[in-house]
């Protein structure tokens, strides 16, 4: 199956065989002439999500599968915690859960006589499991760094809360953009270890740098410790985290994969 997420900045294309394999078949700048080009010669259908209101119209003049929240949750009986929530937060909570999470049986006779597989990576009707009280243990922080970074804690199957924050390129600007004199970055983080082995920033990029990072960081690990879940990293700048989390930039055709091949 294709699936296409049209973001704010970017468009992605994935050509999804199973969850253990997914291509990106092109990743672009969001532009409809752009995106219309690539499409054009398609036949078969598109799964898409949008959180770029410009592609609405898009969409429906293309005939692309809209997955919107309604479809969604009506799919995998996931739910969102409140009225515009995002698609995109929706799905990738959803796959971390069902891929990362270590909410375990407290009953394996009574798993084993509900006739319900529980494994990793085969899709389980775990709403049915959290209903009975079979499912416990820990559940997942799925944290998305795109435009935005966001924050979602998922346990027991359910969404319980979620934060919003500047994304790392927001970040980056900020200060200068605010504090002219203060130097704009640009390719500060593409060596993260030798950022954090810093103990002494020796510029006022490096302090920039390094505190963002270690905001970051600081954040991740604080509601990690609080709410004792699992940690999983998504988005374009995921791998900012390589080496200290668990990264998967495929949640999203994932999720949606599972939603359909049930």
């Amino acid at each position: 199956m294709k699936v296409l997420d049209i973001g704010n900045t970017r468009i992605k294309c994935y050509e999804v065989k199973s969850i253990d394999d997914i291509d990106i078949i092109f990743d672009i700048s969001a532009k409809k002439q752009i995106l219309e080009y690539y499409i054009e010669n398609y036949k078969e259908e598109i799964y898409t999500i949008s959180t770029n209101k410009e592609f609405e119209d898009f969409i429906i003049i293309k005939k692309l599968k809209k997955i919107d929240t309604p479809l969604f949750e009506k799919l995998t009986n996931f739910k969102s915690p409140y009225e515009g929530y995002g698609i995109d937060r929706l799905i990738n909570s959803f796959a971390a859960y069902w891929l990362y999470s270590k909410d375990m049986p407290n009953n394996l006779d009574t798993l084993e006589n509900s006739g319900i597989l529980a494994n990793r990576g085969i899709l389980v009707n775990r709403g049915i499991l959290v209903g009975r009280g079979i499912l416990v243990g820990r559940g997942i922080l799925v944290v998305s760094m795109g435009s935005a970074i966001t924050y979602d804690v998922v346990k027991s199957m359910k969404i319980e809360y979620g934060y919003i924050t500047p994304g790392l390129s927001q970040r980056k600007e900020i200060l200068h953009a605010g504090i002219p004199h203060l130097p704009a970055l640009k390719d500060e983080f593409n060596n993260i270890s030798e950022l954090l082995a810093l103990k002494k920033p020796s510029n006022t990029k490096e302090a920039i740098a390094l505190g963002i990072l270690k905001e970051l960081i600081s954040t991740i690990e604080t509601i990690k410790n609080e709410e004792n879940v699992e940690v999983v990293i998504t988005g374009g700048d995921a791998d900012l985290f390589k080496g200290m989390f668990t990264i998967d930039k495929f949640l999203i055709p994932k999720g949606i994969f599972l939603a359909f091949k049930k």
